[in-house]
């Protein structure tokens, strides 16, 4: 525990799932024991972001999301981050002011990792998308019903 008494720093713990494990390991962890101080988030941390007020939080900086938001900051308002679609990575504003920011193509994460010939193949599948809109459009796989 090197760290913990080097440092000054804050740990959320938050379970959706409620298993026993996760609530013994909460109870150890809000005990104090160590000198971090815990906060243990009742129904997790986007709904910490949704109800407590900006100015009343302790939370800094946004959150990552698995949804197309990328990210959100309180009051579950959009983040600035976005996805590369090259690399599944989140992207910073400044990430994407970077000359190896493309969209949907590569960021600087991933731009020395891509071959030319991938980028060129991201390319068009931005272009087509752009074009086309979702391949196959959000009913894909539905079949379609006759109207009369």
């Amino acid at each position: 525990m090197l760290f913990a008494q080097s440092y000054s720093f804050y740990v959320s713990l938050h379970s959706d799932v409620g298993s026993t494990r996760m609530q013994t390991y909460v109870r150890w962890r809000l005990s104090g024991s160590d000198g971090v101080k815990v906060y243990h988030l009742q129904g997790g941390i986007l709904k910490y972001l949704e109800e407590v007020p900006e100015s009343e939080s302790l939370w800094e900086g946004e959150c990552f999301v698995f949804d197309k938001r990328v990210s959100v900051q309180h009051g579950l308002a959009q983040g600035s981050f976005k996805l590369c679609y090259g690399c599944k990575q989140p992207v910073s504003e400044i990430d994407m002011e970077s000359a190896e920011w493309e969209f949907g193509v590569s960021c600087p994460h991933c731009f020395t990792a891509k071959s030319e010939e991938e980028k060129e193949r991201a390319r068009a599948r931005q272009r087509q998308f752009e074009s086309y809109g979702i391949i196959g459009g959000p009913d894909k796989g539905r079949r379609r019903t006759m109207e009369k």
